[in-house]
């Protein structure tokens, strides 16, 4: 259940995130579109208007006093723009290289207000067009609401789901509480004992979720591939072939583990007895791991007969000291058939029984052993366990132990 309300705040934040962005884009990022100006106004449709004759009267003014009393000559902010192109205007007569006017002849018009009408036309045209420009789409008002609220939303689902994802709430709370006081001189550090308590009971509660989490696909693929009903079919046939007793005889079938690497996992419960089932063994573990590693079936008709101490099952056998407790009391004879399909080592087919030589003498089991790998019910086993185990082995976290301490 935890698992599936960190997906949906997951995507709350995802989806909040999104919106938002959106909403900028097509809403400040969008190019933004002007209206025209009237025809006559813009710039590039202006055309320059030749100055009229020099007797032209110049256009009306209005003459104002400024606080000290002197008189401005201001345009008329509408006055039409005059270009002056007469070589009087363009060559301005100076004082040296000229004479004053003779009193009855008509004096030139003053070129200043041609100057200061064109200034001033010009600019005016420039502040016309610019105050015609106006958006032509407004925010709409979902827009406006999506935009302030997407983010404080989304950042508040942000901090929720990082305090309840255990691992980040470990690495940015206890994991740094760990560290007490650090001496940079002597590069010394006090360590919290309660922070450090703390720290490793949630990595071996995030390593059961890992582990709890692989128990289950297993689970529900050895069902979907109906594994324990194909065993029960092997097991049958094995009984009919040795004439053997139900009650002299179990099986199970073990598969190179997901979660940690060079570990197999016992897949299922023995057949028919029970029980069993989600224990790890290392590949180095008794027949089973003599068979994964060499990769061929292996059989005997008295597993430890000849072994007697438990310091000969750890050097022979590569078992450790709780996994040889109880094994000399219950000396038994086993197989172990490797599990092949399309050429692929899928898993080992284990049957054991109490009594000895139950499947025969050493050279017997083996042989039988060999023989069972051509069966058709254990080659069907065989397919059924590599389909279970395909879409597992790709999903699974496969951990290599010895990469903990590199």
């Amino acid at each position: 259940m935890n698992r599936w309300i960190k997906v949906v705040m997951v995507s709350a934040g995802i989806s909040s995130t999104i919106s938002a962005a959106l909403v900028l884009l097509f809403t400040h990022v969008a190019p933004v579109r002007y209206t025209t100006a009237p025809a006559g106004t813009n710039p590039s449709e202006a055309s320059p208007t030749p100055a009229s004759s020099p007797d032209a009267s110049p256009p009306p003014v209005s003459n104002k006093q400024d606080s000290s009393g002197t008189e401005v000559v201001d345009a008329l902010a509408d006055a039409p723009v005059r270009y002056d192109l007469s070589p009087a205007a363009a060559n301005p007569p100076t004082a040296s290289a000229n004479p004053a006017p003779s009193p009855g002849a008509t004096p030139e018009p003053d070129s200043t207000w041609k100057t200061s009408s064109r200034a001033d036309g010009v600019d005016t045209v420039a502040d016309r067009n610019l105050n015609s420009a106006e958006l032509s789409d407004k925010e709409p008002w979902w827009a406006t609401l999506v935009g302030k609220i997407a983010w404080p939303v989304g950042l508040l689902l942000a901090v929720i789901l990082a305090l309840t994802i255990d691992r980040l709430r470990r690495f940015c709370g206890a994991g740094f509480k760990m560290v007490r006081s650090i001496k940079a001189g002597g590069i010394e550090m006090e360590i919290s004992v309660e922070a450090a308590d703390a720290v490793r009971k949630e990595l071996r509660k995030s390593f059961r979720e890992l582990i709890e989490d692989a128990r289950v696909e297993y689970e529900r693929m050895a069902e979907v591939q109906n594994l324990d009903r194909l065993l029960a079919s092997v097991v049958e046939d094995v009984i009919f072939a040795s004439r053997l007793s139900r009650s002299d005889i179990r099986a199970t079938l073990h598969v190179r583990d997901i979660v940690f690497k060079e570990f197999l996992y016992q897949l299922v419960d023995y057949y028919p007895k029970g029980g069993g089932a989600h224990r790890r063994f290392s590949q180095r573990y008794g027949i089973i791991g003599r068979s994964w590693r060499s990769g061929k079936s292996h059989g005997t008709g008295n597993a430890f007969g000849k072994v007697e101490s438990e310091e000969a099952l750890i050097e022979h056998w590569g078992m450790t000291h709780s996994e040889t407790h109880g094994v000399l009391q219950n000396k038994h004879s086993c197989l172990s058939i490797v599990l092949r399909a399309g050429g692929t080592e899928s898993g080992i087919l284990y049957l054991d029984s109490s009594k000895e030589n139950t499947f025969g003498e050493d050279k017997r089991a083996q042989a039988f052993a060999r023989e069972l790998e051509t069966r058709p019910s254990v080659i069907a086993l065989a397919e059924a366990v590599e389909r279970a185990m395909t879409p597992l082995r790709a999903a699974g976290p496969n951990l290599d132990l010895k990469d903990v301490g590199k």
